[in-house]
């Protein structure tokens, strides 16, 4: 059954008084007016790729100080408590990509489909009703919660505050998805913008149109260049993980590790910054495949210092964003 979403905090704090969310957030009313009304002068746009110069550019809208310390409190004090459908694992504590692969496991075909440039696709008026709908917020102070967490009349990429509302406001989406996917005897489950269905293979590729057209009817567009209909007879992946027997890691990616590992520890100078990224993404492998990750852990503590020299190159190239306005009216 298509769960409804249920949120503690709108039944413990109506937001409909003023006192009650400076309380909450911690600053007084013209503050948090103030800030509002200024709220686009405190992002820092750039975008960044790695520095191999491979990839696509991608977007970061960094919002800085106040602005980025009240989009904290609204996130763990308005938003963090929010139940939402078990089918809807992206930016969501205790939820992971393993729960959404779990969902498509051992499946004779999965689809999966993504919502092209979601956060930008999700305006101020679409959160405003988030907002209303989903919090019960008084139009006066749903607002100003509008006008604190959206930059340039959209929802920014790299605010505290954006995975949240991201699934707020595409819960009416995934409401209409999940009703297509029991009507067909599918599985579904959305980690973000990435949506994944699976069952019996005639009825996945049937049921695709009908889930695109669902996606335009909700005023989102499907990205068609990361549409992908995987059969079990070949490597099936979700987010990055393999389901076919089991849930997994690619090989060429474990092998990439091993690799870089050998080759760090023939560098002449290793620096700290390269060392944490092997074992951010060993920790990474761990938490898929422990086994696996323990013998990678075991290679790089043999291989490898406990310590790099501070400093080194960046694993990122960044750029001033091309089309960035300082406020919210231009």
């Amino acid at each position: 059954m298509v769960s409804s979403i249920v949120s503690q905090v709108s039944r413990q704090v109506p937001l409909v008084s003023w006192r009650k969310i400076e309380d909450l957030l911690e600053f007084d009313r013209r503050s948090l007016v103030l800030l509002a009304e200024q709220a686009g002068r405190y992002y820092k746009p750039f975008d960044r790729r790695k520095l191999s110069g491979q990839g696509k550019w991608r977007h970061i809208d960094n919002p800085q100080d106040d602005l980025k310390a009240i989009q904290k409190r609204i996130q763990q004090r308005l938003l963090l408590h929010l139940s939402f459908p078990d089918t809807i694992v992206g930016g969501i504590r205790k939820r992971s990509i393993i729960d959404h692969a779990k969902f498509h496991l051992r499946k004779p075909c999965v689809v999966t489909l993504d919502i092209k440039g979601c956060f930008p696709s999700i305006s101020n008026e679409r959160v405003f009703r988030v907002f209303q709908n989903s919090l019960n917020a008084s139009p006066q102070i749903a607002r100003i919660l509008t006008q604190l967490t959206t930059f340039q009349h959209r929802l920014p990429q790299g605010a505290p505050t954006s995975p949240t509302i991201a699934n707020l406001a595409l819960l009416p989406l995934h409401n209409d998805l999940l009703r297509l996917a029991e009507q067909s005897d599918l599985d579904l489950s959305i980690y973000v913008d990435d949506i994944a269905l699976s069952g019996d293979n005639a009825v996945v590729v049937k049921v695709i149109e009908s889930a695109c057209d669902l996606i335009r009817k909700h005023g989102f567009r499907v990205s068609w260049s990361k549409l992908n209909v995987q059969s079990i007879s070949r490597p099936q992946t979700i987010t990055g993980l393999k389901v076919n027997r089991r849930i997994d890691l690619p090989r060429e990616f474990l092998v990439s590790i091993d690799s870089s590992i050998r080759k760090l520890a023939d560098s002449e100078i290793i620096f700290e910054r390269d060392l944490n990224a092997i074992w951010g993404r060993i920790k990474y492998v761990k938490y898929v495949r422990p086994t696996v990750g323990l013998l990678l852990e075991e290679t790089a503590r043999r291989c490898l210092p406990e310590k790099g020299c501070p400093g080194g190159k960046h694993r990122w190239e960044t750029r001033t964003c091309a089309r960035f306005n300082r406020d919210h009216s231009k």
